[in-house]
């Protein structure tokens, strides 16, 4: 961070390391990480993090996309790799030019990487869909699919599925059904003379809530980088790896009944000192945010005035003590006794915790920090 940085994150590569040994800890020495780091390590920085996990002990990287396994590679992250999402048709040919082990579904995406040259025996793992709805093949036709990858030479190695609600939010008879009717797939996997080396069901929320259905390697993204799924279940110890920070531009003293930013959804109810703030939804900080969130100046917390700029807001700091231009206000972090957290962001704005970190775009800046 330098002085004229506007806004910017900060991401403590210790505590994603520090995250990962005690998530190894949590779910016991006969169980294998794979770090998952798709969408830019869920906004924390791909490649850091990534290097971050696997020096703490995460054996397996899970991507997304095809170019994120290549850009893990290029820079000697040699995996496993785990591609946990279908591909698109036109680039089979560069998973099998790769050491990339594609998750399989689907027949036709076994028979797309067939069409080309590819090492003896390629790895894959199969995906059953136990009711996500979103991909894998259904258990009665598991073992179908599995023939078909025998046939075509691919060597299946690992057998997954995904928990739809692991914290049981909405229905808690999900967990139960997928876990009935995975047991369903691999029965009849067995009995067809399947084995597998690899078993994974379990992603951050089903690490904390769902223990019984971990299999020997677990899939933590959330919990990799210190946010914890869910509020009532929790991985001890864990460490948020990311902070976000802005500069105060100005400070003014408003009349009451003055209206703030756009469309004027607030007006001043006393006269008051307001700050600009230079961070807004154009670096990923939620809109939604408008007339709700807040920040932390010195120690206090600042409410947002208003509708959430593109790349200010309006904070409210009558309250907060000599609040002065080039003060650092605290979005998401700690600062003296006050936290503001993604919890408590997606909570405000109605969203999962996921998706407030992914959004934060690369006009933030990255500090890593590196103790």
């Amino acid at each position: 961070m330098t002085e004229d940085d506007r806004a910017w994150v900060e991401v403590d590569l210790d505590k994603i390391r520090r995250n990962v040994q005690r998530i190894q800890r949590f779910v016991g020495s006969n169980r294998e990480i794979m770090a998952v780091v798709k969408a830019d390590a869920y906004g924390h920085g791909f490649l850091a993090s990534a290097a971050a996990a696997a020096s703490a002990g995460a054996t397996w990287l899970g991507v997304a996309t095809v170019t994120e396994a290549e850009q893990l590679l290029q820079h000697g992250l040699t995996g496993p790799i785990c591609l946990l999402c279908p591909f698109a048709p036109a680039q089979a040919k560069r998973i099998c030019s790769a050491p990339i082990v594609p998750t399989i579904g689907d027949i036709s995406q076994l028979e797309l990487l067939a069409e080309h040259p590819r090492p003896r025996l390629m790895p894959i793992h199969l995906e059953i869909d136990t009711g996500m709805g979103r991909s894998g093949s259904l258990p009665h036709h598991v073992v179908a699919l599995y023939r078909r990858a025998m046939e075509l030479g691919f060597d299946p190695q690992g057998i997954s599925t995904h928990f739809s609600d692991p914290i049981g939010a909405s229905d808690p008879n999900l967990n139960r059904e997928q876990q009935q009717n995975f047991d369903i797939a691999w029965l009849a996997l067995q009995q067809a003379g399947a084995k597998f080396r690899w078993v994974h069901l379990n992603a951050s929320g089903a690490i904390v809530s769902l223990k019984h259905s971990y299999g020997n390697l677990v899939r933590p993204g959330l919990l990799t980088f210190g946010i914890q799924p869910d509020a009532h279940k929790l991985v001890p110890e864990i460490e948020a790896a990311m902070s976000v920070f802005a500069r105060v531009a100005t400070v003014r003293s408003l009349p009451s009944g003055h209206p703030i930013s756009y469309g004027g959804t607030h007006r001043l109810t006393r006269d008051s000192s307001v700050a600009t703030v230079l961070i807004g939804y154009g670096d990923g900080y939620p809109r939604r945010l408008s007339n709700k969130g807040e920040v932390v100046i010195r120690g206090s917390r600042c409410p947002i005035l208003g509708a959430v700029c593109m790349d200010q807001i309006v904070v409210d700091v009558t309250g907060a003590p000599s609040v002065s231009p080039g003060d650092t206000a605290t979005c998401v972090g700690t600062d003296g006794s006050q936290e503001i957290t993604f919890n408590e962001i997606s909570r405000l704005i109605g969203t999962t915790v996921h998706e407030v970190p992914t959004t934060l775009t690369s006009r933030l800046p990255r500090v890593y920090i590196n103790h």
